[in-house]
């Protein structure tokens, strides 16, 4: 349905999306962005030298501002998915010195992208800069140490810069130096909209499930599909239409550190793309003014103040979900 409406075919865009050429468009972005420098260091410790790639992080001034490394590539021993940990947290220490953090980007890529592995990468590497451009006193609050229901506002709002045509027209070039062309771009941001409005749901319908485990004040004699099918009914669930995760396979929730927090994904995108319209209404998304405020006001502060002072300094007023439901195209 997707190639019916949209005619977008991926084998077509993957040529563009060369692993290296993304990492390329993250760095660029951010240096327009905020004026960070990436600058790769060779012969450095590493706990897989094979496979992970390190870069010096400095400021516009040359300060250090951390260690970020990438370990991308696919291997027997790792699991699935991709992350954001952090090495060594970014505190002041007893001296008063101040002590940069050690991030690293974890991943499962192939050598060429599909569309939704670059906005992983454009996410991961939010978390990044959230990590590495902090400036805090106690390792506690720096970085994404934030309440879980924040944390993935700055990895989300990242992923709005990966399909600019300005910085694709800068990172995403094929074999021969070409740059993607712009009915492909046009068919790519059109395509972002496809079944949001099921996959929105599938979200609720994960977040909803979520809850209703953890408001329970006992599990004995719970039948896990019973409990699961009555919440969905509950929700007034079509049987086409489950929860994003079934019971059996939420790791976020039982494992994860997302507890009762699942919801948290949908909310930071209510405050990700109201922050993203703050850009949009300045009538420039690379708008340098707007994005130091912003990297002082969040990316700076960690969760060292409550997210909604923080958001409300930024944004000077209460955050809108209509940016959502428009970047949803549910409106």
């Amino acid at each position: 349905m997707r190639k019916q409406k949209y005619d977008l075919d991926e084998e077509l865009t993957k040529p563009y999306f060369k692993l290296e050429n993304v990492v390329n468009g993250i760095f660029t972005a951010a240096n327009t962005l905020y004026g960070i420098n990436m600058e790769e260091l060779k012969d450095v410790p590493s706990y897989n030298p094979n496979v992970v790639t390190t870069y010096k992080v400095t400021d516009a001034e040359g300060n250090l501002l951390g260690i970020f490394t990438t370990d991308y590539l696919p291997r027997p021993s790792k699991r699935g998915g991709a992350w954001m940990n952090n090495i060594r947290e970014q505190y002041v220490d007893a001296q008063g010195n101040m002590v940069r953090p050690i991030i690293v980007n974890v991943g499962n890529l192939e050598e060429y992208l599909t569309i939704d592995e670059v906005q992983t990468v454009f996410h991961e590497f939010g978390h990044a800069l959230h990590g590495l451009l902090t400036q805090c006193n106690y390792p506690s609050v720096s970085g994404t140490n934030v309440t879980r229901d924040f944390v993935e506002t700055f990895s989300q709002f990242n992923e709005n810069w990966a399909f600019q045509p300005e910085l694709l027209a800068q990172y995403a070039k094929n074999e021969k130096g070409e740059v993607i062309p712009a009915e492909l771009v046009e068919k790519i941001n059109n395509a972002l909209k496809f079944n949001q409005g099921f996959m929105t749901t599938e979200l609720c319908a994960a977040s909803i499930l979520d809850m209703k485990w953890h408001e329970l004040e006992s599990i004995e004699g719970i039948d896990i599909d019973d409990f699961e099918q009555q919440v969905c009914q509950q929700m007034g669930l079509i049987p086409e239409i489950g929860p994003r995760y079934r019971t059996t396979y939420f790791n976020h929730i039982f494992s994860s550190g997302y507890s009762a927090g699942y919801y948290g994904y949908l909310w930071a995108e209510v405050l990700d793309k109201d922050a993203f319209s703050v850009f949009e209404a300045s009538g420039n998304v690379w708008n340098k003014e707007l994005a130091t405020r912003f990297k002082q006001t969040f990316l700076e502060r960690g969760g060292s103040e409550e997210p909604m002072v923080l958001y409300e300094q930024f944004a000077g007023r209460k955050p809108d979900n209509d940016a959502f439901l428009r970047g949803r195209g549910l409106k």
